[in-house]
């Protein structure tokens, strides 16, 4: 009997160890809820699995769930009351849903309100999380198609991630409402000149240079950036725009 316990405990350990293990991958292939599915198994074996809870609060952070990570976090130190990563993470927490709950508090009032919205997806911009910039932005657009500042980020978010051709899509969009927009024809520009397309890049920077012929980011961009590409024929090493 007691090695049939030893034997049951330590494949109780193996499977927590590989669930573990494979929570952490999907948590970082950005697969969360089947990463939070994962720390919920370790948590029906062992609910006292301090790990498990601090790393299932990381992964609602990412959600922007900050209540139930508080909750997590806080379980962990009731466990581990010495836990130096639940108690950093849980503080971090709390200071992110403070900053949250105003706008929280508005879409409760008002779910379709845009610009909180928009506020939403671009305080995630500014942090480099673009995925989920992203999705903020989107829900903007689907309530109002033509928010240009919805539209103008989407694309910038787009070319910051790389995907040039796609950021490309949503300046249009953005520059069919505004046509005379320098900062928004400088960001094609560049995302142009990334993608080694250096005549359309040289007419959008024509067009800006009509409407405001001594913008300086225009100037440089054409002298410095676009010539050199044109007498290469090398795209930009990596995307950029123009910002804020």
């Amino acid at each position: 009997m007691k090695f049939w316990k030893r034997e049951h405990k330590t494949s109780e350990h193996t499977k927590v160890r590989e669930l573990q293990s494979q929570g952490e991958v999907l948590a970082f292939s950005r697969k969360d809820e089947e990463a939070i599915e994962c720390y919920d198994a370790i948590l029906q074996i062992n609910p006292r699995n301090a790990e498990a809870l601090n790393s299932k609060g990381n992964v609602l952070c990412t959600l922007d769930r900050y209540e139930e990570a508080i909750r997590c976090y806080e379980m962990a130190l009731q466990i581990d009351p010495r836990n130096v990563d639940s108690l950093y993470s849980k503080q971090r927490a709390q200071r992110q849903y403070e900053k949250e709950k105003p706008l929280e508090e508005v879409l409760k009032i008002d779910p379709k309100n845009t610009d909180a919205l928009f506020e939403k997806g671009f305080r995630f911009y500014r942090i480099d999380r673009y995925e989920k910039a992203i999705e903020h932005f989107d829900e903007v657009l689907q309530i109002d198609p033509k928010h240009f500042d919805a539209l103008d980020r989407k694309g910038r978010a787009f070319v910051l991630q790389g995907d040039c051709e796609e950021g490309i899509r949503w300046y249009d969009k953005a520059l069919q409402i505004d046509p005379k927009n320098v900062k928004l024809l400088d960001n094609k520009a560049r995302a142009l000149a990334c993608l080694g397309k250096i005549d359309e890049a040289m007419n959008c920077v024509d067009k800006a240079l009509e409407i405001n012929p001594n913008d300086p980011r225009i100037l440089h961009l054409k002298d410095e950036v676009i010539q050199n590409l044109a007498a290469t024929k090398k795209t930009l090493y990596y995307p950029r725009v123009n910002d804020p």
